[in-house]
């Protein structure tokens, strides 16, 4: 779709957003999720209501999430279709910085994706609800595994081994994507983990 699509898109949460961070909490359902990473956790929510200084809102809106990661509280254990809430910092994804660059922020859009919260606290991010479906049941397989690997192996060999066998880049390292970048094979990095995407698109 064009941009003026795009724009039409945009869910009432994001149109509210200005260009300043906004305290908000969110209440709704989450739609994907990632193994939580050395820098925090990252996963989408459908949120279905908005608490910010100005009240309460109900709609539609679908919020990347990120939670920072703190070693002496653990990450947030979240996996789709779980119902929760989420306390943090809102605002609208921002554009590309360099002409010609890759634009994250139409990616997300196509994906439906119009705002970000940063959560500073993983004790931000409350679980009522936890799922029991199989699309959370495979996400907490994938969880085990990035664990294991993350337990017993040095740092950039389990980023690796995380990125190629269950497609989470959330803990591979600069200079392996440099490498990849630089041998003209990021490609690999963009299918690794398709099986398990296969497997979740069949069950949904």
């Amino acid at each position: 779709p064009d941009l003026a699509a795009l724009e039409q898109q945009r869910t009432d949460l994001s149109r509210r957003l200005g260009p300043l961070e906004t305290r908000v909490v969110l209440s709704g359902r989450v739609v994907s999720s990632e193994p939580p990473a050395p820098d925090g956790t990252r996963f989408v929510v459908d949120a279905e209501s908005w608490r910010t200084a100005t009240g309460t809102s109900r709609g539609d809106a679908r919020v990347r999430v990120f939670v920072t990661s703190d070693p002496a509280v653990p990450s947030p254990d979240v996996h789709p279709g779980d119902l929760g809430d989420v306390a943090g910092a809102a605002e609208p994804l921002p554009p590309p910085t360099n002409p010609g660059a890759y634009d994250s922020r139409a990616a997300w859009e196509r994906r439906g994706v119009h705002a970000r919260v940063t959560v500073p606290d993983p004790r931000c991010v409350t679980v009522r609800l936890s799922s029991d479906g199989p699309l959370a049941a495979l996400s907490r397989a994938r969880d085990a595994a990035a664990r294991t690997f993350s337990a017993t192996l040095p740092a950039d060999d389990a980023g690796l081994l995380r990125s190629l066998l269950l497609g989470d880049r959330g803990a591979l390292a600069d200079a392996d994507r440099a490498r990849f970048r630089e041998a003209g094979a990021a490609h690999i990095l963009a299918i690794s983990g398709a099986p398990i995407a296969l497997l979740a698109a069949g069950l949904t």
